[in-house]
């Protein structure tokens, strides 16, 4: 009988133990299985959102800082190649007269042509002062289609930040909009360029408008591009055909009275790389640099507020401690040749902090104002400085103290403008004012050669000398979205502590079968 009961024990706990490693394994398997599950469900995800957020852009083209021509997307744009452009610019939301406030706002100029890559028929067709909004915004905002918001958004300007003697007031615009459609994730309502998951809040405008917003005529910042199999190779060699002058922010001048042809910048100084490229690839070619400084001083005598200008050897052969000035400034300091005089400038350092400095320079030569002293083109075109009618009306980005100004100086300014009343030797004005923007106000060839000065340059430069960067958005972003993190491998990781645990306990259920046969037994006997 006591053999009967042991034998009915050992099976009960035989059945136990088995049923606990069963039930151990099936754990164990249903935890992997659910990891991979889990993994491959968050991978997808995160491929979906890339999907989502960049619609059918494959490449995605930015002129950085740099603004260019709306139409260059046109030019692109081919049987196999679809191309759209946007205005990209930051703000705000205000709604009803401060309710609600929404900051990091991502504002959109776009064409109806953003209906192609957003794979939508007519949403983002919009006139005047119509908006799309994301989801995202709607929730954020409470905001609803009919309703009128008030933006704040930064402007954009051909200038960047803190670019010298540049007026840096009123760089942002405000203005009404009003909601037309809310746009969801799968109408690339949550479009973004950056390789982030969380959803932006997004306000899509028209192109137009923004434009006229921002007092600018037809430019853009950011090109979509959609080609199959398009190599960067071949969207490069198609960009930089059909780019023009205006895209890089600079122009071609021809000047008939003194024989020469000049390339400017709208950015007032000529990037480096672009000047470089052009001195040493076409012949004949020599830079200028002008500057503005805040006074000359000869004594007791004071000409505030004037333009100099760095001439290369051949048009100004002095020293580097020498200075050619015009007849004007002679008479107005009472200087003669062998005189020193001391020039007051402006260095502009980060955050446009302003350290003034002085240099001390022999008069060389005086000079009449005629030829190439007379010269009005050596003035950079700096907006609210060169454009102003008066000197009363100069608004520029450093500080000028307009009581100092005379009424000879306002003559001088109308009847000569900017015109350059000294001139140093190149190299010294670019030891002395050569900044982070160049080291030129404008390349020059002697000559009438605009049309082949044009023809070269666009043919030299690449896409990074001007800040170009054409970057392949939807393979970055799905192979982030994929390889970043196998989700998958990370949740089997996680499992085994759970698959630990579980071969733990039917090791110890195990341990216990062991020690109750062991008792058994010694009852037994």
């Amino acid at each position: 009988m006591n053999g009967f009961r042991y034998a009915i024990k050992s099976l009960l706990h035989f059945w136990k133990l088995n049923l606990t490693m069963v039930l151990g394994v099936a754990l164990s398997t249903a935890i992997l299985l659910g990891a991979f599950v889990i993994g491959d469900t968050v991978s997808f995800s995160l491929k979906q959102i890339t999907l989502q957020r960049l619609g059918n852009a494959d490449w995605v083209i930015t002129g950085a800082e740099r603004l260019f021509r709306k139409e260059l997307s046109g030019g692109l744009a081919s049987e196999n190649i679809r191309a759209c452009p946007i205005l990209s610019a930051n703000g705000m939301a205000v709604l009803d007269g401060g309710k609600a406030r929404v900051n990091q706002l991502q504002v959109w100029g776009i064409t109806s042509g953003f209906n192609h890559f957003a794979g939508t028929e007519d949403l983002y067709a919009l006139h005047e002062n119509e908006a799309v909004i994301n989801e995202q915004l709607s929730l954020v905002f409470g905001v609803k289609v009919g309703e009128e918001l008030l933006l704040r958004v930064n402007k954009l300007s051909a200038f960047p930040a803190n670019t010298p003697f540049v007026s840096a007031e009123e760089n942002t615009i405000s203005f009404r909009v009003k909601v037309k459609a809310i746009a969801g994730a799968g109408e690339t309502g949550n479009f973004n360029l950056q390789n982030i998951q969380s959803a932006p809040k997004n306000i899509f405008l028209s192109l137009d408008f923004l434009n006229r917003q921002m007092q600018l005529a037809g430019k853009a910042n950011v090109m979509l591009v959609q080609g199959l199999g398009l190599e960067e190779e071949n969207l490069q060699q198609s960009l930089t055909q059909h780019w023009q002058p205006e895209d890089l922010s600079l122009k071609i001048i021809e000047n008939k009275v003194l024989g020469y042809t000049e390339l400017v910048s709208d950015r007032v100084f000529i990037e480096r790389a672009v000047a470089d490229k052009l001195l040493q690839k076409v012949d004949k070619t020599y830079p200028v640099f002008s500057y503005f400084v805040n006074r000359f001083q000869h004594g007791e005598r004071k000409t505030p507020y004037s333009f100099v200008a760095g001439l290369p050897k051949g048009k100004a052969t002095i020293a580097d401690d020498e200075i050619i000035i015009n007849s004007w400034l002679a008479d107005d300091l009472e200087a003669t040749i062998g005189d020193s005089l001391q020039v007051d400038y402006f260095e502009v350092g980060p955050l446009r902090q302003l350290n003034e400095k002085t240099v001390w320079l022999r008069v060389a030569e005086i000079v009449e104002m005629e030829g190439q002293w007379a010269d009005i083109n050596l003035m950079p075109d700096i907006p609210g400085l060169s454009d102003a009618g008066h000197c009363s009306d100069w608004e520029t980005g450093v500080s000028v103290d307009l009581s100092e100004i005379r009424q000879k100086d306002e003559a001088y300014w109308n009847d000569h403008k900017g015109t350059p009343k000294a001139f140093i030797k190149l190299e010294t004005a670019q030891k002395l004012w050569s900044n982070r923007f160049g080291a030129s106000t404008a390349i020059r060839v002697d000559g009438f050669h605009a049309e082949e000065l044009e023809k070269q340059l666009l043919s030299i430069l690449m896409p990074e000398d001007v800040g170009f960067q054409l970057k392949d958005v939807r393979s970055q972003g799905l192979q982030a979205a994929g390889q970043g993190v196998d989700f998958g491998e990370l949740f089997i990781g996680l499992s085994f502590f759970v698959l630990f645990a579980a071969l733990l306990l039917a090791f110890l259920m195990f341990h216990q079968y062991l020690n109750f046969r062991r008792m058994e037994i010694g009852t037994l006997h």
